[in-house]
């Protein structure tokens, strides 16, 4: 049943990654990073459905497989997320996003590199059961810890560097952002929650789940910054052109006169007011 709300789930997930492909219409790093999460969520959730059949064997492979697998899901998953962030660094500060990515991203490996080295050793009892269970939780804590910094960044550079210079067009873009932290961090209790599973292959299952509802959160606020972007830019295009045909027409009274409705003769304050 997980197993088919998980390629349902997909289906919306490959939509939106097209509509995004399209509208750029290249294949970007970012579509790039957005395709190899779904192939990978979508390899690790066959595996896990595959060994819930006992349709292969476990053996070391299928561990090592498994765990290469969840490395490249995390890392892209982090990458795609610190990507926002760089709509924003790029010009104002592309050193501070150059340290955070990073930053991220070792922080990440190392956990990926623990994981790694714990999870095969302790199917085969080379490592306590009970070691690898404190730590499988205690390094999903710590990457939702990340994921809600890297949200809570995102959110106060939103605010110092366009809302605080008089861009209000880009508060509901904080305010949406706050929101899917919330969802997003949600995401990670239930992750957690899963682990007191006693099949490890139906906790992968669910996890994939969560990768793939993460990842759709990252395409939505992507649509979200480029309408904002967009709407932004309309606003300043017609404030330019109004203040443009105001100069330009302010040297014909009477064509500013009919262009408003007004008698020739009559008084104009402003072009853009009605």
């Amino acid at each position: 049943m997980i197993f088919g709300y998980t390629l349902g789930f997909v289906y919306f997930v490959i939509w939106n990654t097209f509509r995004q492909y399209r509208r750029s219409n290249r294949m970007s790093v970012y579509i790039w990073m957005c395709t190899g999460e779904i192939i990978s969520s979508l390899a690790a959730a066959t595996f896990s459905w595959l060994r819930l059949l006992r349709g292969i064997p476990l053996n070391l492979g299928l561990l090592i497989a498994t765990a290469i697998i969840w490395t490249i899901q995390t890392q892209l998953l982090f990458l795609i997320m610190i990507n926002r962030l760089n709509l924003l660094l790029s010009f104002t500060n592309p050193s501070r996003y150059q340290q955070i990515k990073y930053s991220t991203l070792i922080v990440c490996g190392i956990i990926n590199l623990l994981t790694f080295g714990l999870w095969a050793p302790t199917y085969y009892r080379l490592v306590p059961q009970l070691v690898y269970e404190v730590w499988q939780r205690l390094f999903k804590v710590l990457i939702g810890l990340l994921d809600a910094a890297l949200n809570i960044y995102f959110i106060r550079t939103v605010n110092q560097e366009l809302v605080d210079y008089g861009l209000s067009q880009y508060i509901p873009l904080a305010k949406f952002n706050f929101r899917i932290m919330i969802l997003s961090l949600s995401f990670d209790v239930i992750v957690v929650a899963l682990t007191w599973l006693p099949n490890q292959f139906t906790y992968s299952m669910c996890r994939q789940f969560v990768f793939l509802a993460k990842l759709n959160i990252e395409l939505s606020m992507s649509d979200f910054i480029v309408k904002i972007m967009k709407n932004g830019r309309q606003r300043m295009d017609y404030t330019s052109n109004s203040r443009r045909h105001a100069i330009t027409d302010s040297r014909d009274d009477d064509g500013i006169s009919v262009l408003m409705g007004r008698a020739p003769d009559s008084d104009v304050v402003s072009f853009g007011t009605s």
